[in-house]
């Protein structure tokens, strides 16, 4: 486990998630919500750099559309991110199912665009 995930953990007292991001081999990142609490528990699922940094976002994202839009993004198109912290499992599953639905759309257009060129 990753020095920050272990000091996120420690500071917020286990509440509040995780988000994983996977984008080896795949067409689509994978957005893997954890619970803070399981963490403590059972440990980090995932092996990350000791030095890996940890995005965080706070439930008052619901408070600014643009802002939480641009979180959004980032969390769906910066490879350089792979680990998220949400101060709620709420905003974590959000935020996963709404980087989930750009991909799966980018995909779709992108699919939409090879159909067009072949026609």
């Amino acid at each position: 486990m990753t020095d920050a995930i272990t000091e996120l953990v420690e500071l917020f007292d286990a509440e509040g998630a995780f988000i994983f991001i996977h984008h080896q081999g795949r067409p689509c990142p994978a957005f893997e919500v954890v619970s803070a609490n399981v963490i403590r528990d059972f440990g980090c699922p995932h092996v990350r750099r000791h030095y890996t940094g940890v995005l965080l976002a706070m439930d008052d994202l619901y408070t600014n559309e643009s802002q939480l839009i641009r979180t959004i993004q980032t969390i769906a198109i910066d490879r350089n991110i792979i680990t998220v912290y949400t101060e709620s499992v709420r905003l974590a599953e959000y935020l996963a199912s709404e980087a989930r639905r750009l991909w799966e759309a980018r995909l779709d257009s992108q699919n939409v665009l090879e159909v067009n060129q072949n026609v």
